[in-house]
């Protein structure tokens, strides 16, 4: 904070500066010892239920840029969490079934880049032919 924003709280206040600074300094710790208990509070109720998109892209056996083209696509929704993107089950549930992928295990969501390249059918056919 400038020194011009404390003035303006010490005057409104009828402080002096030095005690605008120190009352600027307990309210900014109050502040974060705040959010970081609402933070932890969150965390209890969903931050075991949210997975990240490493944990998506494991459970749906593709890479997790594959869940970021997938997010930008609308295909699936994050939650902005502590510096990246976090994900409901719900939404991976939604994302699988839409696509129609099995459960977790079974089946890859990858891109045509991601997945393996398969023989051509008219060049097997062709193969075939010639013997």
């Amino acid at each position: 904070m400038s020194s011009a924003d404390l003035s303006i709280i010490a005057s409104a206040f009828g402080l002096s500066p030095e005690k605008a600074a120190a009352v600027m300094d307990v309210m900014r710790i109050a502040v974060r010892e705040e959010i970081r208990q609402e933070t932890a509070h969150l965390d209890s109720r969903l931050g075991d239920r949210l997975l990240t998109r490493k944990q998506v892209a494991e459970q749906l056996g593709c890479s997790p840029k594959t869940i970021q083209r997938r997010e930008q696509e609308g295909l699936i929704r994050s939650v902005p969490g502590p510096g990246r993107p976090l994900y409901h089950p719900a939404e991976v549930d939604r994302l699988r079934a839409s696509l129609g992928t099995p459960a977790a295990g079974h089946a890859t969501l990858g891109s045509p880049r991601e997945r393996p390249r398969r023989r051509n059918p008219s060049a097997a056919w062709r193969d075939d032919a010639s013997e």
